[in-house]
């Protein structure tokens, strides 16, 4: 098995709903302690979901998708945040297991992995899948108390698990070898 990644994307964007949107969505991109922002008041209150795409991955063709693990640098202020939702995108619709943990998230920035090596999220991944510019991850998280909770996304990352095609060798022809 070989890897590509982590790779950080390079757009990212709110998609809108019932709650509050993030902003500036694109302070998501690197991991640099820019982020992204949604301020949420009401217990259970969804965050807009947040999509991060076009990781320019260059997986070779022939070869088997065998994992996907996403990393998502975040961090909150306030009473609590959580994961409602964290899926993948394959071509621009959110699709597959829902990997959110139920766990709040902490006062620091730190990555939380969701997936993994062996891990494809409940669906099948071409190499086609993979290397379009609308693969992704969405996100959507919640307040868990009521009271002002900031959620605070600094980036995200994604690194694929894939089995290169097998290399068959060649004969040489008679005429390379002097005969």
């Amino acid at each position: 098995m070989a890897t590509q990644g982590p790779y950080y994307t390079n757009t990212v964007t709110d998609v809108p709903g019932a709650g509050p949107n993030w902003f500036p969505p694109e302070n998501a991109r690197l991991s640099d302690d820019s982020r992204a922002l949604v301020s949420m008041t009401f217990a259970g209150l969804d965050s807009h979901q947040l999509q991060a795409t076009d990781f320019q991955f260059t997986v070779p063709a022939g070869s088997t998708i065998d994992g996907i693990t996403v990393e998502i640098e975040k961090r909150f202020t306030g009473v609590g945040v959580q994961d409602r939702t964290v899926k993948l995108i394959k071509n621009g619709a959110v699709v597959g297991t829902n990997k959110a943990s139920g766990s709040a998230w902490g006062g620091a920035d730190a990555f939380v992995s969701y997936g993994g090596g062996t891990d494809l999220w409940g669906e099948t991944w071409s190499v086609a899948d993979i290397n379009a510019t609308n693969f992704g991850v969405a996100l959507v998280a919640f307040a868990t108390t009521s009271g002002t909770s900031d959620g605070e996304i600094d980036s995200f990352r994604i690194t694929v698990t894939y089995t290169a095609p097998a290399v068959t060798s060649r004969s040489i022809a008679p005429s390379l070898l002097g005969a």
